[in-house]
């Protein structure tokens, strides 16, 4: 769960909100007035390096900072473009900290 791995990465619990399963128009409001997007994919996901998810678009679009834990591919690739964003690997856990 994402409470469970925000805390086991050390994000204060103040600086997590979470919200669970939204409908699309209350999760584009919340990202959009959101201060930075975490964008969780998974380095054990198949073809986790060849596609992106579709709310990757949404985050861009929303122009807002986003702390990606991706591996390494299409992903890593496009969110390293955005200077306000930061990329880490998924199993990396002393640089997502």
């Amino acid at each position: 769960d994402i409470k469970g791995k925000a805390r086991k990465l050390h994000f204060p619990d103040e600086n997590v909100e979470y919200l669970g399963f939204t409908g699309y128009r209350q999760a584009a409001l919340e990202g959009m007035s959101s201060t930075a997007l975490w964008l969780i994919v998974g380095s054990r996901e198949k073809a986790a390096s060849l596609t992106a998810p579709g709310k990757l678009y949404d985050y861009i679009g929303f122009m807002r900072p986003i702390l990606a834990s991706v591996p390494h591919g299409v992903v890593q690739e496009i969110v390293s473009d955005f200077s306000d964003s930061f990329v880490v690997d998924p199993d990396d856990e002393i640089g997502l900290a």
